[in-house]
């Protein structure tokens, strides 16, 4: 157990010895184990593979000179190397390393910095504006499926085709500005405005396909919740809420969708969710925790739920953002007049686009962020569409 830690100690991890959970670092990210099976397997490959070097060399000595201790060396090293074979032996092997490689405090230290998201080529720090190689210091879990484009330039043809959608989908400029300059923050953790935007119009606007863009962008660092959860009322501490212990770990973007008109919203799950403070959860059979929210909340709806409530400090969070246009067959065929209707040709094929665009609109949102105002200015819009679902 020894060798395996001065061997792979900046490689694994045990996070706790009562559940056997084991972490491996493996491309710039830590991959959660099923019992520590690689290091396991690492016993009888490269730990028994190393012994029959040994063996080798030692009968390559023995045939320049007669040595009888040699030949005693190679049988003590033969029933090693047969011993790490053994199901028994490295089951022994790995109780021991459990206690050797544990850290108490490793999974609280996964995905808490708020300022580092992985990419599947590497960590972007959003504070330094650096891109890098991950490292088994920076504690990261969670990792985006797409690589990130240090290559992408405004002019490249893959954020052009991001520009043009958003352009279509936000046709006018003030909505589109506040849009892009609210969600171009979505890699760093935390929700420092406090804020719940809810994404809202009537049919074939956009809405659903701006989802797909942020989802598959996000990839595990994405969730949807249930509406019920702040539809209805706040469970007991005690009461187990898997859902809500999913929104840990580093998760960036929790999506709502669809609510039912009729439904009231629950204004104290909905501060909690999109307040920065600690909440407590418990997953189904399993010990609380308490969940350090990383998330923005994002409520998806043509009809918005009511809500009861008038005070100033439930009204401040919630933004309403109105997706104004319409994807049809019948739009205009000269582009000003689509843009002035708000009107634009349907494409039927767009979800198939979308795999295609997320490196750079991860691109373009970093590059937003960089230049994004301290004081995002909420256009005239906006502030009407949240005072008249007021």
């Amino acid at each position: 157990a020894k060798i395996l830690f001065q061997r792979y100690e900046n490689e694994f991890t045990c996070s706790s010895i009562n559940r056997r959970s084991w972490y491996q670092f493996v491309n710039h990210t830590w991959k959660q184990l099923e019992d520590g099976y690689t290091l396991r397997n690492k016993i009888s490959n490269e730990i028994a593979d190393e012994l029959e070097c040994i063996i080798k060399k030692y009968v390559s000595e023995s045939s320049l000179q007669e040595d009888p201790d040699i030949n005693k060396k190679i049988i003590l090293v033969m029933k090693m190397m047969n011993k790490l074979k053994t199901s028994t032996f490295k089951t022994h092997v790995m109780k021991e390393a459990m206690e050797i490689f544990y850290d108490e405090t490793f999974e609280k230290k996964l995905d808490s910095d708020p300022y580092k998201i992985a990419f599947s080529n590497g960590i972007y720090d959003l504070k330094e504006h650096i891109f890098m190689v991950g490292k088994p210091e920076h504690h990261i879990s969670l990792k985006m499926n797409i690589a990130y484009r240090p290559d992408l330039k405004h002019s490249s043809e893959e954020v052009q085709e991001v520009i043009s959608y958003l352009i279509k989908t936000f046709p006018d400029e003030d909505v589109r500005e506040y849009f892009v300059n609210t969600v171009c923050d979505i890699f760093v953790g935390g929700n420092l405005q406090k804020m719940v935007q809810i994404w809202t119009g009537d049919g074939d606007n956009g809405k659903s396909i701006t989802q797909s863009l942020f989802e598959q962008m996000l990839g595990p660092y994405s969730i949807k919740l249930p509406t019920s959860l702040i539809t209805g009322k706040r469970t007991q501490s005690s009461a187990a809420c898997p859902e809500l212990v999913r929104a840990g770990n580093g998760v960036r973007l929790a999506m709502l969708q669809e609510p039912d008109p009729r439904d009231i919203l629950n204004i104290g799950i909905l501060k909690e969710l999109s307040g920065n403070d600690t909440f407590f959860a418990r997953g189904l059979y399993k010990e609380g925790q308490e969940i350090t929210p990383m998330f923005k909340l994002v409520l998806i709806c043509n009809d918005p739920p009511k809500i009861y409530q008038n005070d100033a400090a439930t009204w401040n969070r919630i933004r309403v953002i109105p997706f104004e246009a319409t994807f049809t067959d019948d739009a205009p065929e000269n582009f000003d007049d689509q843009l002035a209707q708000k009107r634009f040709p349907k494409d039927k094929q767009f979800k198939d686009k979308i795999p295609k665009m997320i490196e750079a609109l991860a691109w373009y949102m970093i590059e937003r962020y960089k230049v994004k105002p301290k004081v995002v200015i909420e256009p005239e819009k906006v502030l009407l569409a949240t005072s008249e679902y007021r």
